[in-house]
């Protein structure tokens, strides 16, 4: 795309140098302005095209960002409850061991998890 530019701007500068000879309001003088300003116009076009592109590109990063980070909020909520139990199973087996709950965290969990009449 940088060839195309680079080689659409040496065609506009040498339009120019050639319109800066000729003389004004001659036919040859109109035909070469209404060419320059053609090329002028496919420049600026390829100049949104390639902002349209960038903010695209842009874009797509952030979604992807956002996904993960959608993703991470979703292990979570199935992470952490998963971790409460395990942890209070973890407990319950200390308790048969034992024969006592051994932490306050484990008899608060224990009643949460069984509930009793």
């Amino acid at each position: 795309m940088d060839n195309i530019k680079t080689l659409l701007q040496n065609e506009i500068e040498n339009e120019i140098d050639k319109i800066s000879e000729m003389t004004l309001g001659t036919p040859e003088h109109v035909k070469a302005v209404e060419s320059w300003s053609k090329l002028v116009n496919s420049a600026n076009e390829i100049n949104k095209t390639e902002a349209s592109i960038a903010q695209a590109e842009q874009q797509m990063a952030e979604d992807r960002k956002s996904r993960w980070v959608g993703y991470g909020f979703r292990l979570l909520e199935i992470g952490a409850p998963l971790a409460m139990t395990w942890a209070g199973t973890k407990m319950v087996l200390k308790f048969e061991e034992t024969g006592s709950i051994t932490t306050t965290a484990g008899r608060q969990i224990i009643p949460k998890l069984f509930k009793f009449k």
